[in-house]
Parts: C-alpha cells; structure tokens; sequence
C-alpha cells in the first residue's frame, strides 16, 4: 500500500532531503516522488535541496574528491538498518582514509632516530642569552642577526668573515656558525663548525661544545655519537651534568 505523506514547515526539509540524499526506500521514494507533483511546497524546497546538494559537490571536486567519493554525497542518508541515516560505506572510506594518513605518522613517531631527534634539548632564546656580544670588530652584525634568530642571515655573513678573523673571534664565529646550522635544522653542517669552535675552545667552554655537538648529533639521529659527548659533557660541565645523564638514560631505554 502507497505511503501518503502529510507535510509541513516542521517535517517538509527533512523529507525532502531524505528523497535527495537516498534515505527512503524505492517503495517510500515512488510514494513521495508521487507527492511532489502535488505540492508546490515541497518542489520548492527539492529545487533548494538539490541546489545545495550541488554546491556540496562542487566543493568535494575542488577539494580533490574522486567522483566516486562525490557521488556518496547524494546517498548520505542511505538506509541501514537501526543506524538509519548512516552511510556506512562513507564511513568507511573516510576511515580508511584517516588510516593511511596516520599509520606513516605512527611509524615514523616510534623509529628510535625520530625519538632522539625528540630528546634534542635547545632552545634559541636560552643559548642566545648565553653568548657574550662582542663590543666592536667583524662579528657585531653577525651576531646582531644571530640574536634576532634570522640564522640565515646570521650564516650568510659569519661565512663571509671567517677567512679574516682573529683566533678570538674566529671561536665565535665558529661557534655561531654551528648553532646557527643546528637551529637551520642543518646539524651535519652544525657539527663541522661546532667541532672547529671546540678545538678552538679556551678551557671553560669546551663543555658548552661538547653539548652543543652532542645536540647536533642527536638531531642526526647518530646514537653512538651522541652518547660519547653526552658521557663526555658528564665529565667535564657539571652544571649540565644532570641533563646529560638524563638523556643518556632515555637513550638507553629507547633501545632497550
């Protein structure tokens, strides 16, 4: 027996809109497509439905759908069971899609190179307010920009100075250097200036280098290396020496 609809300003948009998007039943749908030629309220309403479903459409094809994806649109309301406006295969293929995008980010996130590279420990602001400006000479500029973190600039310059510096400055400038290619997100790079500016080193600074270069490494994701400045950095910097250990214990644990 045909189904007879009563519409009205409280029922009409959902009817509608369960025609549209394929939430009735061919029998329901033959019934109400039998309504429509009845009832202008209601044919105005499909004219706004099937408008809105099209800017929906447009939208998802701008947006890179396929045209099978889209296509779904029109089936959003599709019939199930208790779960009657579910789309379970639009569901599926949005979890499906939300799974490929996550499980390379879970991958990634548990190989131990990424987890050291998590332990990586400086900050530009607190190794900034670390340096001593220098009052005049080559580097003043240069550090002027290593100050502001605009590191590109910081390098541009330091690598132009390096051929005309004296053993003093030339410390710094290596030293900078290096930091300044750690911060770049450059540490093979950080490590070559950072290795020069420890041999260079007057005593009391040759722990801060060692824990820069075992940063660096850290960011390479070279464990044996990083645990060799790290246990060095033990050795010689107590007042980083907690820190130290620290990591070499989460090292440690990372590849248990």
């Amino acid at each position: 027996m045909a189904k007879n609809f009563v519409c009205n300003d409280d029922n009409r948009h959902e009817l509608v809109e369960r025609y549209v998007m394929g939430g009735m039943k061919r029998r329901e749908k033959e019934a109400f497509a039998a309504h429509l030629e009845k009832c202008p309220d209601c044919r105005h309403q499909l004219k706004e439905s099937q408008a809105m479903l099209k800017k929906l459409q447009k939208a998802a094809r701008k947006a890179g759908w396929s045209e099978g994806d889209i296509a779904l649109l029109s089936r959003l309301y599709e019939r199930q069971g208790f779960f009657s406006h579910v789309n379970w295969k639009l569901v599926a293929v949005i979890s499906i899609s939300l799974f490929l995008l996550v499980l390379p980010f879970i991958w990634w996130a548990n190989q131990p190179e990424t987890k050291m590279k998590l332990l990586f420990a400086l900050k530009p602001e607190e190794v900034i307010l670390q340096q001593t400006p220098p009052v005049r000479g080559e580097l003043v500029e240069a550090f002027r920009q290593f100050e502001s973190e605009r590191f590109r600039q910081a390098i541009e310059l330091l690598e132009a100075k390096l051929a005309r510096l004296s053993d003093d400055e030339l410390f710094q400038a290596e030293k900078w250097l290096g930091l300044a290619y750690l911060f770049e997100k450059q540490p093979e790079k950080a490590v070559i200036h950072l290795q020069k500016a420890r041999a260079l080193a007057p005593g009391e600074e040759e722990g801060m280098m060692l824990w820069y270069i075992a940063n660096a490494y850290l960011r390479l994701g070279q464990r044996e290396a990083a645990e060799t400045h790290l246990r060095k950095v033990a050795e010689t910097h107590p007042s980083l020496k907690s820190q130290a250990l620290y990591m070499l214990e989460r090292l440690k644990i990372m590849f248990e």
